[in-house]
């Protein structure tokens, strides 16, 4: 369009009449391509506020890559809800990384949730009072915080299902209860040698405490530098060979009186005189049950 009124204005004789038809036909242009052009209220803008999917959102991060958003409420009652990997609006796309305070507290019909990958929050009482929700997927293990009460008053049947198995400062963990009213783990191993260990009477993972009730078998056989171990006060059973061929380990502390079982072996072939320092009211149980796991030479405190 610019070249054809540039061709009129290099043109000789000329008409009046030309020259309009050129100037209407580069102003209709013009305004054709402001229509195109997204104007700046059109941009998605941080705190903006929309629905999708019957699910309420916030923009909480929108500078360069890092694109952002909370799931703060909902336009409905579902029975099944999934919140998604990520969301679009205005034409950019956004990560769902967290559930806001309440977001999705009070769903009365709700029975299954699905969690999206990216969601690294759940906020204090997100789903507060669901009381028919029986089971909760997570795709993902981003989760690093949930919120007080975030689960109280759904279903005592409601089930958690997640990757089973994790590490966590150096401990391998296998999850063997997950649900409302019981979280807890099992210890399956290490990734790496070991000085001295201290099982933990529980454990974070996907924003969820889980109480460490186990020891499985041979879960630290062979570990060749282990002086020392500290068996945390939830512990009911140690597998096993669990701790055979440590052959510098000299002393394990109980700091509960949770230990049910020991396992055949589990202290073979370890130092000499290994000591156990067990509490008082247990020192005749726990002793009988170190007996049982054919363990010699030992002494217990």
């Amino acid at each position: 369009m610019i070249n054809e009124v540039k061709g009129l204005l290099d043109k000789e004789n000329v008409t009046a009449k030309e020259i309009e038809d050129a100037l209407s036909k580069l102003k209709t242009a013009v305004e054709e391509a402001e229509k195109t052009i997204e104007p700046d209220d059109e941009k998605p803008k941080l705190n903006d506020v929309f629905d999708s999917d019957g699910l309420k959102y916030k923009i909480t991060a929108y500078k360069g890559t890092t694109k952002n958003v909370s799931v703060i409420g909902e336009a409905k009652q579902f029975t099944t809800l999934t919140v998604p990997e990520a969301v679009s609006y205005k034409g950019e796309r956004f990560r769902v990384t967290a559930i806001g305070d309440q977001a999705l507290a009070s769903q009365k019909i709700l029975k299954s949730v699905v969690i999206g990958k990216y969601v690294v929050t759940i906020g204090k009482k997100a789903f507060y009072n669901d009381k028919k929700l029986t089971k909760v997927t997570f795709t993902g293990t981003a989760v690093k915080k949930t919120g007080k009460d975030a689960w109280k008053g759904i279903s005592k049947k409601a089930v958690f299902v997640m990757k089973k198995t994790f590490t966590s400062k150096s401990l391998k963990y296998k999850i063997t209860k997950c649900t409302a009213s019981a979280k807890e783990v099992t210890i399956t191993g290490t990734s790496k040698k070991l000085a001295s260990l201290s099982v933990p009477s529980a454990v974070t993972y996907n924003g969820m405490s889980f109480k460490v009730t186990a020891v499985n078998k041979k879960s630290f056989k062979n570990q060749s530098k282990l002086k020392s171990a500290t068996i945390g006060k939830n512990v009911k059973t140690i597998g096993s060979e669990a701790f055979s061929g440590c052959k510098k380990l000299a002393k394990v502390k109980f700091s509960g009186t949770a230990v049910k079982s020991i396992g055949k072996y589990a202290f073979k072939n370890v130092k000499k005189n290994i000591t156990f320092n067990v509490k008082k009211s247990k020192k005749s149980s726990y002793k009988k049950l170190i007996q049982k796991a054919k363990t010699k030479n030992f002494k217990v405190k």
